[in-house]
């Protein structure tokens, strides 16, 4: 889990980030530390809302439950269990390892 709060600290893991750290200087720690090697880096694993891992799922169940173009410009989607919330790799996946590549952490 990831903290500011100094109590937390020391706990098993727990990522510290001090207060004093700016949002970026705090995302370069946390990369860092987790995300030594880019294979490491799996976007659309865990549901953005319950943290549920996602399952692939067949495009034709995603048929209804998502923008028509999304459909057509799309072939991969997966399906949270906990939610039923639908994802796919839309083009702010590739830009969010753009950006995470930019920060030559690796």
């Amino acid at each position: 889990f990831i903290t500011s709060n100094s109590k937390y600290k020391d706990r098993k893991n727990v990522f510290f980030i001090p207060t004093s750290d700016t949002t970026v200087k705090s995302l370069q720690r946390l990369l860092k530390e987790f995300l030594e090697q880019e294979e490491n880096l799996q976007p659309l694993r865990l549901c953005l809302i319950c943290n549920t891992e996602l399952l692939s799922i067949e495009k034709e169940l995603a048929r209804y439950r998502v923008p028509y173009f999304v459909f057509k410009s799309y072939k991969k989607f997966y399906l949270c269990p906990e939610c039923g919330r639908i994802y796919w790799k839309g083009t702010h996946v590739n830009n969010i390892l753009k950006n995470i590549k930019s920060m030559r952490l690796y």
